[in-house]
């Protein structure tokens, strides 16, 4: 019969190495942390975008559009709907479907046959193409 050894220490050991690499490990851990925080804030821009491309899916099976530079009137669904400026807000009706939050100010223009928005926030001034009408 083979002797048992005693391996009373061995666990202890594996616990030690396993705590001391994490040591070693948190610091960089932690630095890929710190670099990944600014990419969770808020981008305005990115919201804006995300919103203008849902609406373009709205317009483009859209009919019969009538442009003014405060709304656009058009047909979606075979329902009017409207896209204003209320409040701060670009909203599309009927409802209230809040598009772009926070804007101080739009203009509709129909410069040929595209529906062009032009937006602004906080003294930037933006402009996008949304339809061939």
């Amino acid at each position: 019969m083979r002797h048992m050894r005693n391996r009373s220490g061995f666990f202890t050991f594996e616990l030690i190495f396993v705590l001391s690499a994490c040591m070693f490990l948190m610091p960089a851990a932690f630095a890929c942390l710190k670099l990944l925080i600014p990419l969770t804030e808020f981008n305005e821009e990115i919201q804006d975008e995300i919103a203008l491309c849902q609406l373009r899916h709205i317009l483009i099976v859209s009919d019969s559009f009538r442009i003014t530079p405060q709304e656009v009137h058009f047909i979606y669904h075979e329902e009017e709907n409207v896209l204003r400026f209320v409040n701060n807000h670009l909203i599309l009706s009927p409802g209230t479907q809040i598009i772009l939050s926070d804007i101080s100010g739009i203009v509709f223009s129909g410069s040929g046959e595209i529906l062009v928005l032009k937006y602004s926030r906080e003294g930037r001034e933006t402009e996008r193409v949304l339809v061939h009408v």
